[in-house]
């Protein structure tokens, strides 16, 4: 085939398509709307995503720091006793991620504010759903450090 006949061919097919009115409307209307409900549906903020919080300091910075990660309603902190109901909760898909706060939390945060390395705590999340997961995480990992960076600043002063 030439490429004649094959730009005949589509400038034929053009031309009937733009002939047509409701043609053209569903030419462009019905993707304008797909982008826009797409665009609405699809949004990548994290909003109520239910945590656990296995907190096992339990001093008052790490009280403060589950309080602060609840207080602008992005996440809904439910507390655990151990690790297997963070197993159980992930794997039941009660919540989509759970922070660990290891005993020793407050003096590693002493040792931060001495000029020490800060203390490590674990998020976990559920690989079924990756883009929540990692959605979350950039969520979790700001508002942990700002947190931490407060509570550091706390026990230097």
């Amino acid at each position: 085939m030439s490429w004649r006949r094959l730009r005949t061919l589509l400038l034929r097919e053009v031309r009937a398509s733009f002939r047509d009115p409701f043609t053209v409307t569903v030419l462009i209307a019905v993707p304008l709307i797909a982008l826009l409900l797409f665009g609405y549906v699809l949004s990548t903020e994290v909003q109520r995503l239910p945590l656990a919080v296995l907190d096992a300091d339990d001093s008052a910075p790490s009280r403060r720091l589950v309080a602060e990660l609840a207080a602008p309603g992005t996440f809904l902190v439910e507390r655990v006793a151990t690790r297997e109901a963070i197993d159980r909760a992930l794997v039941g898909g009660e919540v989509s991620a759970a922070l660990v706060i290891p005993p020793g939390f407050a003096r590693g945060l002493g040792r931060a504010s001495a000029g020490g390395a800060p203390p490590e705590i674990e998020l976990v999340y559920d690989g079924a759903e990756a883009v929540l997961a990692g959605n979350a995480e950039g969520f979790l990992r700001s508002m942990v450090a700002a947190s931490g960076a407060r509570l550091v600043e706390r026990g230097a002063a």
